[in-house]
């Protein structure tokens, strides 16, 4: 019977180990949605996509900055930087297009103005 233990610790931290990415991946995610939920919140309802637009857009700019510089490996079987780019020019891309182009320029003029 003193077989089983070790197996069964072995198959314990190999599920740990398994969901330790995900776990992560929950974490940064939480972590990340709690500026914008604060934006959104702080943001007049019309300028909210424009608003996650821009900021959507510098972070890509700044995670392919990021990518460029570190050499990072442009094709993977897995999430590369390179990736999280793409995906924040995605969704920055994605607010842009739904949003009207009245709030864009509300949203400018009222830069400009203050």
């Amino acid at each position: 019977m003193d077989g089983w233990k070790p197996q069964r610790r072995l198959a314990y931290a190999d599920i740990v180990d398994a969901l330790r990415p995900h776990a992560a991946l929950a974490l940064f995610t939480l972590l990340a949605a709690i500026p914008l939920l604060l934006i959104a919140s702080l943001t007049p309802a019309p300028l909210v996509l424009p608003v996650f637009s821009i900021i959507f857009l510098a972070f890509a700019g700044l995670v392919a900055l990021f990518a460029w510089q570190t050499s990072a490996v442009r094709h993977s079987r897995t999430v590369t930087s390179w990736d999280v780019a793409g995906a924040f020019a995605f969704v920055g891309f994605a607010a842009a297009i739904l949003s009207k182009p009245e709030n864009i320029l509300l949203a400018f003029a009222g830069a400009t103005a203050g």
